[in-house]
C-alpha cells in the first residue's frame, strides 16, 4: 500500500528538479544577457571614443562580434574596426549615426543581424530594421554581408543591397572556417572574411565605367 505513495512522492520530487533547473536555466540566461549588454555598451563607448580621435579613415567596418575579431588594419587603405560585440541592428545604427560624419569614409561594411536572429527577430522585423539602417546610412560605396545563421536573412540583406545598389558580401560559413555556433569565425575564417572585404574593396575602387 505504500508504493502509491512513494510514486506520488518521487513524481513530487521530479516536478520540483524540473522546476528548479527551468529557473536556473532562466537566470543563466539573464546573467548571460546582462554581461552581453555590459560589453556591448563599453564597447560601444570605447569606439566612440576612438572614433572621436582618428584621423579620417578610407574604410570603416560597421557590425557585431564577428566583424570585432577580424583584423582589418588596411584592409581598404585606413580602416577602422567599429564592430561591437553583442551587437544587433539598432546598435550599429546608433554607432554608425556617431562615428560616419567624424571618419568621413569612402567606403563601409555592414555585417549585422547575427545577434538579431539569434534573439529571434522574424524577417518582416528583420527587413523593417535593416531597412531603417541602411537609411540612415551616408556613404554610397556600401558593402553589406549576409549573416552566418540564416539564409532567409542574408537573402533579405542581398535583396536590400540591390535597392540601394549597394555590394553584396556573402556570409563566412562552412566547416573548417567557423566555430561550433556555425556563426564566429576560426583562423581560417577570419582569412576568408578579410580576403572578402578586401576584394570588394578593390571592386568598388574602381572607376566607374563611362
Amino acid at each position: 500500500m505504500r508504493l502509491p505513495l512513494i510514486r506520488k512522492t518521487l513524481i513530487g520530487a521530479a516536478a520540483a528538479l524540473i522546476a528548479i533547473s527551468a529557473f536556473l536555466w532562466v537566470q543563466h540566461k539573464r546573467h548571460a544577457t546582462a554581461h552581453a549588454t555590459s560589453y556591448t555598451a563599453k564597447r560601444r563607448a570605447m569606439v566612440q571614443l576612438n572614433a572621436a580621435i582618428a584621423p579620417p579613415q578610407n574604410f570603416v567596418a560597421l557590425g557585431d562580434s564577428i566583424v570585432e575579431s577580424v583584423y582589418l588594419s588596411d584592409v581598404c587603405g585606413t580602416s577602422f574596426n567599429a564592430g561591437i560585440g553583442g551587437g544587433k541592428i539598432g546598435d550599429v545604427q546608433f554607432l554608425a549615426e556617431s562615428i560616419l560624419k567624424r571618419l568621413r569614409p569612402h567606403m563601409i561594411l555592414v555585417a549585422v543581424g547575427t545577434n538579431d536572429v539569434w534573439a529571434g527577430a522574424g524577417i518582416a522585423e528583420f527587413r523593417q530594421k535593416y531597412s531603417e539602417l541602411l537609411n540612415h546610412l551616408p556613404v554610397a560605396k556600401t558593402m553589406l554581408m549576409g549573416v552566418p545563421n540564416s539564409a532567409a536573412a542574408s537573402a533579405t540583406i542581398r535583396d536590400l543591397a540591390v535597392a540601394h545598389s549597394f555590394t553584396y558580401v556573402a556570409p563566412v560559413t562552412g566547416p573548417g572556417l567557423t566555430v561550433d555556433d556555425g556563426a564566429h569565425l576560426k583562423s581560417l575564417g577570419a582569412i576568408v572574411f578579410r580576403n572578402r572585404i578586401e576584394r570588394a574593396c578593390n571592386q568598388l575602387s574602381q572607376p566607374a565605367s563611362p
